[in-house]
């Protein structure tokens, strides 16, 4: 529900927004996509360029865990 609702508000499909998520991670994660097919390199480009807030950020994390972070 959330990562549905933060789609809309991003403007994107979900496995970008995820993506995203990724790699705005505070440990730096670096994800191997391993792909040539030009459309999803092209959403992995959009993804990288999403300036994903901090607080949707840990929306996407509590969601994630089932639990909400303090």
């Amino acid at each position: 529900a959330v990562a549905n609702q933060l789609r809309h508000k991003y403007e994107v499909d979900i496995d970008v927004l995820l993506l995203a998520w990724i790699i705005k991670h505070p440990a730096k994660i670096l994800p191997v996509v391993g792909t040539t097919d030009v459309s999803r390199m092209l959403k992995i480009n959009q993804a990288a360029k999403i300036e994903l807030s901090l607080e949707d950020w840990f929306r996407l994390y509590s969601a994630s865990l089932g639990n909400k972070v303090p």
